[in-house]
């Protein structure tokens, strides 16, 4: 077996782990559903696992707009939780995530960074269709579950992520927008994720879009369909 096929099995095998821990965090905090997503410097968080199409479509909201509980919990290392994300807490911190996330199902939202050492690999959000807040149970089968994701993300013999490899179609996306627009990588990305956001599709679909040249940016920032 070759590096690439043992990686590869190697991935399979942690993406299965983190799907039974996702299951175990159902059942023990009673939640709708769990995403698990990877912190990449270069794309954002990138979703690894789903446990249905209503909680992946919130992820991909909150990755295309770059708010949300799982981005605070990213950025401080510390839970983010919104008990309801139709109160005026939520509205006040993500004017833009929470009404579409209500929009789209889910009323409440908590969040777990996935720590190793002082380093932020990941987050696990809990999503709820109604207004929810964890008791002192759930919070901590939360962090437990979220601490078994988060040893399944890293192979134990390099360290190397599983969300490494995942979403790079958008990051390759955003460097064929820089060449097509002129800006930096960085703008590059934020045109494709309002983009996204002002046409209601995911930011990932978009990007396949691009690299499959059925979607061109202009210099002044236009884009045609082709």
């Amino acid at each position: 077996m070759s590096d690439d096929e043992r990686v590869a099995a190697a991935d399979a095998v942690g993406l299965g782990r983190i799907a039974d821990f996702c299951r175990v965090g159902l059942e023990r905090t009673r939640v709708d559903a769990v995403t698990v997503t990877f912190a990449s410097s270069q794309v954002g968080p990138e979703l690894v696992h789903a446990t249905d199409e209503l909680s992946e479509r919130v992820a991909e909201l909150e990755f295309t707009l770059g708010e949300g509980p799982a981005t605070d919990a990213l950025a401080s290392r510390m839970p983010a939780s919104a008990d309801d994300l139709l109160g005026s807490v939520s509205a006040h911190r993500w004017p833009l995530f929470a009404p579409e996330a209500v929009e789209i199902g889910i009323r409440a939202v908590q969040a777990y960074p996935i720590l190793l050492d002082d380093t932020a690999l990941g987050c696990v959000a809990f999503h709820s269709r109604q207004p929810a807040h964890f008791s002192t149970d759930e919070h901590q089968q939360a962090v437990t579950v979220t601490e078994l994701i988060g040893l399944s993300l890293v192979h134990p013999s390099s360290g190397s992520g599983i969300g490494s490899r995942l979403r790079m179609t958008v990051h390759q996306a955003a460097g064929m927008v820089m060449v097509q627009t002129g800006l930096t990588v960085t703008d590059a990305l934020v045109l494709l994720r309002t983009t996204a956001f002002s046409e209601n599709t995911q930011v990932s679909d978009l990007a396949a879009d691009v690299i499959a040249g059925r979607r061109r940016f202009g210099k002044v920032g236009t884009n045609v369909r082709e």
